[in-house]
C-alpha cells in the first residue's frame, strides 16, 4: 500500500490504512496474478548475492496430458482452475540421486541471474534438459512456493523459492536425462501415491489447486 505524503493529512492516511487492513481479500483473479507479480519483483530485487547465499532459486513445471485428447483446462491460485482429474495427467520424474519424484524444471544459474534474472530462458533450458526437444503451452505461473532444504546434508538451513508453472504438453517424445531414472503420466487424483520427498509440500499445493 502506497500513499502520497504530500497530498493527504496523517489522519486521512490512518483511516485508508484502517479501511484497507479490514477489507477481505477478493480472490479475483487479476488481483491473484498482482500477487505473483510482486513475488516475481521480490525475487528480482534480491539478487543473486542473497538467492546463492541461503536462498535459491528454483522453476518447476507441472506438465498436463488430457486421456482421449481435448484441453486440460486451467491451474490458478486457490483452486480456481479446473482440471479434471479422471482424464489429465501429469509428468512425473524419478531423481536419480535421492530417489524421490519430481517434475521437470531446476534452479537459475549465476550467469543468468547477472541479466535480472532471465527465468524463461532459464526455465525453458531446464525442461528441454530434463525431458527433451518437446512442445508445450505458453508456461503460466500459478503459485510461488518456499521450502527449507534440510532433507540435503549440503544445503542445511538454506531454503528454496520454487516458482510454480503449469503448461499443456503438444508434441514430442520425452527424453529424460541421467539425472532422472524413469518418468510417467500420473492421473492428478493418484499423485499423492508418489514420494515426493522434501518437495511433498509443492505436489500437495498443485492438487489444492486443482478441481478434481
Amino acid at each position: 500500500l502506497c500513499l502520497p505524503s504530500k497530498a493527504i493529512t496523517e489522519d486521512h492516511a490512518l483511516a485508508i490504512v484502517k479501511k484497507w487492513l479490514q477489507t477481505p481479500f477478493s480472490g479475483a483473479e487479476r488481483h491473484k496474478r498482482r500477487l505473483n507479480d510482486v513475488d516475481l519483483m521480490d525475487i528480482e530485487a534480491r539478487g543473486w548475492s542473497t538467492i546463492h547465499g541461503m536462498f535459491f532459486l528454483d522453476q518447476k513445471l507441472f506438465l498436463t496430458r488430457r486421456v482421449g485428447g481435448g484441453s486440460a483446462g486451467s491451474v490458478g491460485n486457490g483452486g480456481s482452475g479446473v482440471v479434471d482429474g479422471g482424464k489429465t495427467e501429469i509428468l512425473i520424474m524419478k531423481d536419480s540421486r535421492h530417489r524421490a519424484w519430481d517434475i521437470p524444471g531446476g534452479r537459475v544459474e549465476a550467469e543468468e541471474s547477472r541479466k535480472k534474472l532471465e527465468l524463461k530462458k532459464s526455465f525453458k533450458r531446464e525442461v528441454k534438459e530434463e525431458a527433451g526437444d518437446i512442445k508445450y503451452s505458453e508456461p503460466k505461473l500459478f503459485g510461488v512456493f518456499t521450502h527449507r532444504m534440510d532433507y540435503r546434508r549440503d544445503m542445511i538451513g538454506s531454503s528454496m523459492v520454487l516458482l510454480l508453472y503449469t503448461a499443456e504438453y503438444q508434441s514430442g517424445d520425452v527424453v529424460i536425462s541421467h539425472e532422472h531414472t524413469e518418468y510417467k503420466w500420473v492421473p492428478i487424483k493418484d499423485l499423492k501415491k508418489y514420494d515426493f520427498g522434501g518437495r511433498v509440500g509443492m505436489r500437495d499445493l498443485f492438487i489444492k489447486n486443482c478441481v478434481l
